[in-house]
């Protein structure tokens, strides 16, 4: 039987500082980790949850790895973000956003306010703005993506295995912007997804300045 001695030091010391972690066994953290950019403000680390890099911020609110195994290396993590399960790296998630189980988000990401990408998305190098929502199922790399106003209006893509390779803007002529309304494209299938703005090679971030 495992005893308190097989814990590791930074594990306990979070545990100490109230971070709710269920089962801190199969909890793994970084030698290089600064326990001073962990919260200790609602945060809660389910079963399978690694936490690595030095740059790595974790702020108020977060919740890592309630559906799956979650592993963190290098992200700047806003309050209230969950990000559910997968491997997400150098990248930046900013208030409420979301990202479902099985995610691969690799370096140069950000998720602005309340933006939202549901199971088996990858991401690389992708700017989503406020209240953007990804489908399952999305290689959706080197993109930025913009339009909507609110959860109940924002832009969306579809599921199914998009995979976005060139420039696309807004309807023909007239690019998408983050103060227009949902605009739509179509998927590989036919379905209906919201225009917005993507571009590849992009990228924008306005800085939010969040206390722990």
């Amino acid at each position: 039987m495992k005893t308190k001695s097989n814990l590791s030091d930074k594990v306990i010391e979070l545990i100490k500082k109230g971070v709710d972690i269920p089962n801190p066994f199969s909890i793994d953290i970084g030698d290089e980790i600064n326990l001073d950019r962990i919260s200790s403000a609602g945060v809660k680390l389910y079963p399978g949850t690694r936490i690595y890099g030095a740059k790595t911020l974790v702020s108020q609110g977060t919740k890592l790895g309630y559906e799956a195994p979650a592993t963190i290396v290098d992200c700047q993590i806003g309050p209230h973000v969950e990000l559910k399960g997968g491997f997400f790296k150098s990248s930046v998630f900013l208030e409420k956003a979301n990202v479902a189980f099985g995610a691969q988000v690799r370096e140069g990401c950000i998720l602005e306010e309340e933006a939202n990408a549901n199971h088996t998305v990858g991401l690389k190098q992708t700017i989503l703005f406020p209240f953007v929502t990804l489908g399952s199922l999305i290689n959706f790399c080197d993109c930025l993506m913009a339009g909507g106003t609110s959860r109940k209006n924002h832009s969306e893509v579809g599921s199914s295995y998009i995979h976005p390779t060139a420039y696309f803007s807004g309807r023909p002529g007239r690019p998408g912007w983050p103060c227009q309304d949902r605009l739509w494209y179509r998927d590989c299938c036919g379905n209906s997804l919201p225009e917005g703005l993507y571009r590849d090679g992009e990228a924008c971030c306005r800085k939010r300045n969040y206390s722990q």
